[in-house]
Parts: structure tokens; C-alpha cells; sequence
């Protein structure tokens, strides 16, 4: 080995992306650290700092220099971290952020339309009480295996956050406490943060609105016969090693969530 791959080899070192909460504090902060979380929580209390750290990625470090702010962003966000501007800090996926400013607006239901993906996108359309949103989403960073276990989380009596990476622009779906049932906000981030919906409606309408069209189209004979084909790659591109399971749409959906909508008008009850 010469001299500068032996420098090279010297200077990597376990590292990655922290999440740090002082003490006290609500919410977290990022931490970009040449070392392990127990290097950093000892790091950080030489600092006079307890703080209660968490690790959102590992990845090898090489020399002192830090990350910069952005790619720090990116990564906790593309993991399901949210930057909530109420507390001035980052919230981790099993957190709810602080309420949005404004009142939403109260409907009965909501409408959302997953369109038969083509060229490995999918059009998502949410529509609202008049308000209205449309952003696609792609299979290199797939959000349908997730959507069903965050609808369950609701059905739980949950507030959960689905954050959908659009490679590298980002929607987020926040449900939280309202008045009467759950308040709903979709924010996007593409050049700046916008929330183009922010209703409240009831729990189980929430659930139908995204679970019966999702099922209905991922199960529809366009999506089984052509759609699919578009959207899992190696199908696509003819890739070798494929099996039987490969050939057909994963399954979404939820027999709780089944259950849950049986009795609800124009819901998918438990047909299979």
C-alpha cells in the first residue's frame, strides 16, 4: 500500500449522523461526528452538554471537516426527520411536529387519486374542500409499502408523519389532534416549504380517502397487466434472477383496515 492510500485508510473512522436532544430542550439537533454515539455523548457532555443522542446514519468518515448543512438536512429528512420551525429544531419520524399556524378547514372527506404509474412515476392526486394538490412519486424511493402501516397508525388513534422523498424534493403527510377528529396537512418542499392542504375531518374518512383508491388501483387489472411493468425496474429492464412473486404487485392491503371501513359507505369492506 503507498504512503497516501495508507493516510487514506489511517483517517477513515466510524461516524455518521446524529440526532442530539439537550436536556430539556424539545426537539433535536443535528450532529455530523468522526466517532460512535458513545464518543459523541461524552464528546458533548466535555462540552458541559447531556444530551440524549441518537444515530439516523451511519457512514464513514474522513478527515475533520464537517458536513454541510444542507446534506446534513437531506439525509435526517430523506429518514423520515422533520425540521418543525415552532421549536426551532428537528422532530424524529415517531414525532408529531407543533401545530401548523392558521385554522384548517373542516370537511367531511377527502379525495385521492393514485394514478397507473408509467416510466417508473406515479402521479398522487389529494384534493380537499377545494384545496388541491398533485406530485409524483417514484419507484427509486418507493412510499407505497408505507402508506398502509401509517394509515394503521391512525386507525390506532395515532398522529403520525409520512415523509415521501421525491428524489430529493419531499412531501409530507402530518396528521394531528384537531378539535373533532384529525387535522390533515400535506407540505411540500421543492424550492420552499408549502401547504397547499390543511383540513380536519374525521379519522375513519382520513383512512378511506387514502386506503380505497390505493387498493382499488394497485389491484386494478391496469395496474397488474401493464402498469407494474413501469414501475418495478428489473421487470422492466428484463433483469435476470427474478421469481413468480416479482411478476405481480405486493400486496397493500390491511385486513384491520378491512374491518375498520366495512360498514362506512362506498368503502372496500372486506372484498379480496
Amino acid at each position: 500500500m503507498d504512503q497516501k492510500n495508507t493516510e487514506d485508510a489511517a483517517e477513515d473512522a466510524p461516524g455518521g449522523l446524529y440526532g442530539v436532544r439537550p436536556a430539556g430542550r424539545e426537539g433535536w439537533f443535528l450532529r455530523d461526528h468522526r466517532g460512535d454515539r458513545a464518543a459523541l455523548t461524552a464528546a458533548l457532555f466535555a462540552e458541559g452538554i447531556a444530551a440524549e443522542v441518537v444515530e439516523i446514519a451511519p457512514f464513514l468518515r474522513r478527515g475533520p471537516m464537517s458536513l454541510p448543512d444542507f446534506i446534513l438536512d437531506e439525509m435526517a429528512m430523506h429518514l423520515g426527520w422533520s425540521f418543525d420551525p415552532a421549536i426551532d429544531g428537528w422532530r424524529a419520524p415517531g414525532e408529531a411536529v407543533a401545530s401548523f399556524p392558521g385554522t384548517p378547514l373542516p370537511v367531511d372527506c377527502i379525495d385521492v387519486r393514485y394514478e397507473v404509474p408509467a416510466a417508473f412515476w406515479m402521479p398522487i392526486t389529494i384534493a380537499a374542500g377545494g384545496q388541491s394538490v398533485i406530485f409524483e412519486v417514484s419507484n427509486t424511493w418507493d412510499p407505497i409499502p408505507d402508506i398502509t402501516p401509517w394509515l394503521e397508525r391512525v386507525l390506532d388513534g395515532g398522529y403520525p408523519r409520512l415523509t415521501i422523498d421525491r428524489e430529493g424534493d419531499y412531501t409530507e403527510l402530518h396528521v394531528l389532534p384537531a378539535a373533532e377528529g384529525v387535522r390533515f396537512v400535506v407540505a411540500l418542499l421543492d424550492e420552499e416549504w408549502r401547504t397547499p392542504i390543511d383540513v380536519s375531518l374525521p379519522r375513519l374518512a382520513l383512512i378511506a380517502g387514502f386506503y380505497c383508491p390505493l387498493v382499488a388501483m394497485w389491484e386494478s387489472d391496469a395496474m397488474v397487466n401493464e402498469g407494474w411493468r413501469r414501475w418495478h425496474f428489473d421487470l422492466a429492464v428484463g433483469a435476470s434472477g427474478l421469481t413468480a412473486a416479482d411478476h405481480h404487485p405486493y400486496p397493500v392491503r390491511s385486513a384491520r383496515i378491512d374491518v375498520a371501513l366495512a360498514d362506512l359507505p362506498g368503502s372496500l369492506g372486506g372484498a379480496s
